[in-house]
């Protein structure tokens, strides 16, 4: 968790502010019921064997991050699935407006820069399925940019930030 306010059971979180990492690379879980993750105006069913990372947004909704494995996600109020596989992000949006695009993120600089990823003690199989994901994803990123996603300050829209010129990258390519 990352300056989260939270609630959990078993088989939920009830996340109000910040971010959490949720690990969920079990295989019992493909038996269990689905994992329920809220924020303030979503709730989503989380079904899958994996790791992703959820932030809550200012306006309500949810961003979510695959980093491992693979996901079906749906909200409550649905009927169909949406995917989420390594080095995807989705906004989810509140009051009921379903999904957002999907945006591909590079999964090396996420994973070397994000917080709840290497601020945290985590076991060796986990390191080991992060550096298996990114190196599978690196010969199929063919444009990157220098920006990260940041906030969903209203339902539809997100920002773009860019990226400082401290980080660098040797595969990074100029537009």
């Amino acid at each position: 968790m990352e300056d989260a306010t939270f609630a959990s059971r078993a088989d939920a979180l009830f996340l109000w502010s910040g971010a959490c990492l949720l690990d969920q690379r079990d295989k019992k879980v493909l038996r269990a019921n689905p994992f329920l993750l809220s924020a303030p105006e979503v709730v989503v069913e989380c079904h899958g064997r994996g790791t992703f990372i959820a932030e809550v947004q200012t306006s309500g909704g949810m961003k979510v991050i695959g980093l491992t494995g693979s996901f079906k996600l749906r909200l409550a109020d649905e009927e169909t699935f949406t995917e989420l596989r390594p080095g995807e992000l989705r906004f989810v949006k509140p009051y009921g407006r379903g999904f957002g695009d999907l945006v591909h993120l590079n999964l090396e600089t996420l994973i070397s820069t994000a917080a709840l990823i290497h601020e945290f003690p985590r076991d060796l199989s986990l390191e080991t399925e992060l550096a298996k994901v990114t190196l599978e994803q690196i010969p199929l990123v063919t444009k990157r940019y220098r920006a990260r996603v940041g906030d969903s300050r209203t339902p539809e829209t997100f920002e773009l930030k860019p990226l400082p010129k401290s980080i660098r990258n040797t595969h990074w390519n100029t537009p």
